[in-house]
């Protein structure tokens, strides 16, 4: 493992944006910075760490690797965490990533026919140990219920969709997992709710949402519900917020959609979208994707639209410019604490947006 750290000054810019919306407009105070130029990132993770600034973690398509940026001393700080391929393919699962408490589970590009999955620990003293598993798979999600329980992880393996307990961090315990109506899954998210554990994943046959009880003393995962959500989806983010799982998701109707509490609700119609991304703030859920600009006329603009609802109880969507670009964004990532709503944005750069909380 090769780790590298160096310091880039950020370049900051403070905007009042007048926002066009669905029911009115409003203001947002917004801080722009750029973390680092000239980097095409498709996985991103936010986290709030010691500096005033949350800690950055996401993947490096041109250097094939995945790195951290830490805000440290007014500057943002890039260490080079590990090389995760070896030569320049088309890889779609090239730097995912997931952060459970100290530990960070990814996927290591070894030959042709073998992708591992490895993990990395921040080491007390400083710096980070890579280590690897017996596990090879071609995509995967991991989650923990505490940072005592062991994880619980997801996988495919030679087109097969998989589960397995992982035990003294290297090996795994398999779980018995009826996988027949998972041989088509694009795309798959996991959550633990209070009684079960949430799967959210994309196929041919649509968007689906299906809910699995783990029962560990006969180690096997039972399906105890399937439902069809949409029939047809380009794309979806889901996240877990108070015990319920809310799915965002842009159909091949073209049409943006929310899918909350057992409901749909539609958000509006979009030509095109490149990127979509779910969180919460205050309780109520907001939606950033990248879309054509709708004011441009002449050359293509790319805009990124933050829409949130109204906290007053108006069931009306506010669709709020963040920012634009001659460039489309690819990756979006989001994290909301008390005082700001972060959303850090890659597409030709890496670039970290500050939403004062006050403002929204």
């Amino acid at each position: 493992m090769t780790v590298t750290t160096k310091k880039i000054v950020p370049v900051f810019l403070f905007l009042i944006i007048l926002c066009g919306c669905f029911d009115g407009n409003k203001n947002l105070n917004i801080e722009i910075e750029m973390v680092e130029p000239e980097i095409y990132a498709r996985y991103m993770t936010m986290i709030a760490g010691a500096a005033s600034k949350p800690d950055l973690y996401y993947s490096d398509e041109a250097m094939l690797g995945l790195k951290l940026s830490r805000f440290v001393q007014n500057k943002w700080e890039i260490t080079y965490l590990d090389q995760l391929d070896t030569q320049e393919h088309f890889n779609p699962v090239m730097g995912k990533h997931f952060l459970l408490h100290d530990k960070i589970f990814y996927l290591d590009y070894q030959s042709e026919n073998r992708i591992v999955l490895k993990q990395l620990t921040e080491k007390d003293e400083g710096g980070f140990l890579a280590d690897g598993t017996r596990i090879s798979c071609s995509n995967f999600y991991v989650l923990q219920d505490f940072p005592e329980s062991e994880p619980l992880l997801f996988y495919y393996d030679n087109g097969i969709l998989k589960a397995a307990i992982l035990e003294e961090q290297r090996y795994i315990e398999e779980l018995e997992f009826d996988t027949e109506k998972f041989r088509d899954v694009e795309e798959f998210h996991v959550f633990k709710t209070l009684d079960y554990y949430t799967m959210v994943y994309s196929g041919s046959g649509g968007l689906f949402l299906v809910r699995l009880a783990l029962n560990k003393d006969e180690k096997r995962i039972e399906v105890e519900s399937l439902l069809q959500i949409d029939s047809g989806v380009e794309q979806f983010h889901a996240v877990l917020f108070d015990d319920d799982v809310t799915i965002l998701y842009y159909s091949r109707e073209y049409l943006l959609s929310c899918y909350r509490g057992g409901t749909n609700q539609k958000i509006g119609y979009y030509p095109e979208i490149h990127f979509l991304n779910v969180n919460y703030h205050k309780n109520q859920p907001v939606f950033t994707i990248c879309a054509p600009d709708k004011e441009s006329k002449n050359q293509p603009v790319y805009a990124v639209y933050f829409i949130h609802g109204d906290l007053s109880g108006n069931k009306k969507w506010r669709e709020d410019l963040l920012v634009r670009s001659d460039a489309p964004f690819i990756a979006c990532s989001t994290l909301d604490t008390d005082d700001n709503f972060y959303t850090l944005l890659s597409g030709n750069l890496l670039q970290l947006l500050t939403i004062s909380a006050s403002g929204l």
